[in-house]
């Protein structure tokens, strides 16, 4: 691993344009690595959005998968290595921006995110925690990020705020990711394993296989069983459940990426790009190629039909 000596320091100056206002957010789509570095003063937030890369951390080493969320404080140093990805960066000197945080530091999600995981990468011993945010949560993600990045090209009069609330809003959605993913380690170290918790799993996961032998060794349960309780409380099937994922997170990066329709069909676990483009227009009565076209004006909320 190369010594810490020799990593670049990314100034201040060079993450903001102006020190008054330490928040930017950076689209890094089809770009490199940019090196082993760290970060003078200000926090990384990083959402992967397709496609992965080896991420060097610390004392850990692991492979990045979509919709991973993960926090590089100040003072630590990391690199990536095999970039495939693409991927958001929001930069954020919390002090300096004097964003009122009120109690929300003090939330097991915000400690797990900006605490807890930076920490467990610094440990030589055991695995580092990871985060993941579930299909509906790194839709509304990306179109807040994409919301900021908009407001901090255009620059007109009021942006600023504009992009605070944006990202007060973005805080408090990874925040909650979070601390549901702390609820789940509890009670996977207490109990087995639930419908609620095989459910955000595959949210979280939709681009894996997922056959019902696998959900019912997740969830403890016969098939029998597995059905009726998922019936039951989310009125649908598994099957139909994770279908439901794959194309909420298809759509999300039909509007947000420019991902050809096979590397779309990939990252959402459907077979190919022929099989996601019929069961795309069979859900929602559109191809993918003319909702992409048209989602801005016509189509904002398609996926609000899946139920």
């Amino acid at each position: 691993m190369k010594p810490f000596s020799y990593c670049e320091l990314v100034t201040y100056d060079y993450a903001f344009e102006a020190s008054s206002f330490p928040l930017a957010i950076k689209p890094q789509f089809n770009t490199g690595s940019p090196g082993w570095h760290q970060h003078e003063r200000f926090y990384e937030i990083v959402l992967i959005v397709s496609g992965e890369a080896v991420h060097i951390y610390e004392n850990k080493r692991y492979i990045l998968k979509p919709q991973e969320i993960f926090v590089i404080p100040p003072g630590m140093y990391h690199s990536y290595e095999k970039c495939a990805f693409d991927y958001y960066n929001i930069l954020v000197d919390f002090s300096e921006l004097k964003l009122p945080l009120f109690d929300l530091p003090r939330t097991e999600g915000f400690q797990n995110l900006f605490l807890l995981a930076p920490r467990s990468h610094q440990s030589k011993n055991g695995e580092a925690l990871r985060n993941f945010l579930d299909v509906e949560q790194f839709s509304q993600g990306i179109k807040l990020l994409k919301r900021m990045y908009d407001l901090q090209t255009r620059r007109k009069e009021g942006y600023q705020l504009a992009m605070v609330a944006a990202f007060n809003s973005f805080l408090q959605l990874i925040c909650r990711a979070g601390e549901d993913l702390v609820r789940s380690e509890k009670s996977s170290n207490s109990q087995p394993h639930t419908v609620g918790e095989l459910a955000m799993a595959m949210a979280r996961y939709c681009q894996d296989a997922w056959p019902v032998e696998k959900m019912c060794k997740v969830s403890r349960m016969s098939r029998p069983v597995l059905f009726r309780e998922f019936k039951k409380y989310y009125n649908t099937t598994p099957v139909k459940f994770l279908n439901d994922q794959r194309l909420r997170k298809a759509a999300a990066l039909l509007r947000e990426s420019d991902m050809n329709l096979e590397a779309i069909a990939t990252a959402c676990g459907f077979a190919n790009g022929s099989y996601f483009s019929t069961v795309f227009k069979n859900s929602f009565r559109i191809t993918p190629l003319k909702y992409r076209r048209d989602n801005v004006l016509k189509y904002p909320d398609l996926t609000d039909i899946l139920q």
